[in-house]
């Protein structure tokens, strides 16, 4: 299956765009990683919010520098909701009954992430300011089933819907776990994606979410390349499970800046992106749940990154060599 367009036609998407400060938020003169500089350069403000679990972290923690090193200009003011190894289902609950979330926080005038552990109250998060953009993400079992993930995203919309009527609703096609993993069972990973593929391809069709991320489509890629060869456990992988840091949760990242992009209509392209995934540049930014040393690569490997992410975003539904 292949969907050239994977936004829904006859949308025009047009967002606020506002950030509000909260006590809660990070940033301002009293960060001791603020920078003024940064703060009077940037001319928009993109509020996104993420829920899931550690797979959002994979995908979403490199996201805003990405974005931000491409168009310095913009500034990415991002959250994500997160329960470990939890199916929206507990999400949902946790919404329901005032249950506390971890909360992790990046602040796009530090460029760091900070982390509150199961001190923040959902809803006051959903309500706290105009999200422009809200990225849900099915655990990475149940994504294989349409029923239960449908279910689960349909509660979870309509919940953010009534909170942020304005708001644009995304879904992550998770990466499937590698080659090798025991939670496949007797699955191979190209199978697993096939079914994490149908189960998001039909959620875009009946009109369940706007539009979609095809993180899992980029790593799929990838493991069909000499980059496959990384990770502790191989095939991109920290542990069968999890994405290693550094190059592979890059990836993620490059299809999510590229989303961003073509979401907004902003005249811009991953392929000009500079950064390099050393444990420097990794542990300078904080970012939440690292999994394993940080992969660098050559240019060479940088490449076949970004074109396994601009392949996924052309050809959501459909591997490519």
């Amino acid at each position: 299956m292949e969907r050239l367009q994977f936004f829904k036609s006859g949308w025009i998407f047009l967002f606020s765009l506002v950030l509000i400060s909260t006590s809660c938020s990070a940033g301002g003169p009293d960060d001791p990683f603020y920078n003024e500089e940064r703060e009077q350069n940037v001319t928009k403000v993109f509020n996104i919010l993420a829920i899931g679990d550690s797979f959002s972290r994979d995908a979403f923690s490199y996201a805003p520098s990405v974005i931000e090193n491409i168009c310095p200009n913009l500034a990415v003011n991002m959250k994500i909701l997160y329960i470990g190894g939890k199916a929206l289902q507990y999400h949902i609950s946790y919404l329901e009954n005032n249950k506390y979330f971890t909360l992790d926080r990046y602040d796009p005038y530090s460029g760091k992430w900070s982390t509150d552990y199961n001190c923040s109250i959902g809803e006051e998060v959903i309500c706290e300011r105009t999200w422009d953009l809200v990225i849900l993400q099915e655990g990475s079992n149940t994504i294989r089933s349409y029923e239960k993930t449908q279910s689960h995203v349909t509660q979870l919309r309509d919940y953010i819907r009534q909170r942020q009527p304005f708001a644009k609703i995304a879904f992550m096609l998770s990466p499937s776990k590698p080659d090798g993993s025991p939670a496949l069972g007797e699955l191979t990973s190209d199978q697993a994606w096939e079914m994490n593929t149908a189960t998001t391809s039909t959620l875009l069709d009946n009109n369940e979410v706007d539009a979609i991320i095809p993180c899992g489509t980029a790593i799929q890629n990838a493991r069909r390349t000499d980059i496959d060869k990384y990770g502790d456990f191989g095939h991109l992988s920290y542990d069968g499970d999890h994405l290693q840091e550094g190059l592979p949760c890059l990836i993620e990242a490059y299809v999510t800046a590229q989303f961003f992009f073509n979401l907004y209509g902003i005249n811009a392209s991953i392929s000009t992106c500079s950064i390099e995934t050393s444990q420097q540049w990794v542990d300078s930014k904080h970012i939440p749940g690292k999994h394993g040393s940080a992969i660098n690569g050559t240019p060479e490997e940088y490449l076949i990154c970004k074109q396994c992410a601009l392949a996924a975003i052309e050809h959501p539904f459909d591997l490519q060599q």
